[in-house]
This record gives C-alpha cells, sequence and structure tokens, in this order.
C-alpha cells in the first residue's frame, strides 16, 4: 500500500508541474533570431522576466548570430533587469 500511495503522489506532483509548465509556456512569445531591436521591444515590457536563446541554431543546418549579438542581448537584459539564459534548447511547436 505505501508504494501505491507515493507512486499516486508522484502522478499528483507531475501533473502539477506539467500543468504549471504549459502555463508558462503557453505565456512566451518568439522574439526573431539576431534581432536586438525587437528583443528590446519584448524586454522592455516590465512584465517579462526572462528571455531563452539557442546561441547556435541547428534545427536549419548551423545559423550563428552576428558579432556582438549575444554581447547586446546581455546588455539589454541587464539594462531591463531580465534574466538571460542562453542553452541549446528544442523547443517544438
Amino acid at each position: 500500500m505505501g508504494w501505491t500511495k507515493d507512486f499516486f503522489f508522484f502522478l499528483e506532483k507531475k501533473d502539477f508541474f506539467s500543468r504549471l509548465f504549459l502555463y508558462f509556456a503557453s505565456r512566451q512569445d518568439i522574439i526573431p533570431y539576431n534581432d536586438l531591436a525587437a528583443l528590446e521591444k519584448a524586454v522592455s515590457n516590465p512584465n517579462v522576466c526572462a528571455f531563452m536563446v539557442e546561441p547556435i541554431q541547428g534545427e536549419a543546418g548551423v545559423v550563428v548570430p552576428d558579432d556582438g549579438y549575444l554581447r547586446g542581448v546581455r546588455q539589454l537584459c541587464d539594462k531591463y533587469n531580465v534574466l538571460f539564459m542562453a542553452d541549446e534548447v528544442g523547443l517544438f511547436q
């Protein structure tokens, strides 16, 4: 009985986190890659808390940003107090 109870607790907890993730994922905006002007427009919104980017795009070959793009992202995120997350992430829509 103890294992069953723990298993159902795990399912309930997992479901909670899945719903929480889906809520936040539904509140995302997509910013054009390598476009600092679009990024500044987005992060200047006081309700934006984070910016996540895959620094080198790999879905359609290797796409590297212009020189200074990531430095510009860092500066904009610092300016507007937005968390900057750079990771190799696969987002599927």
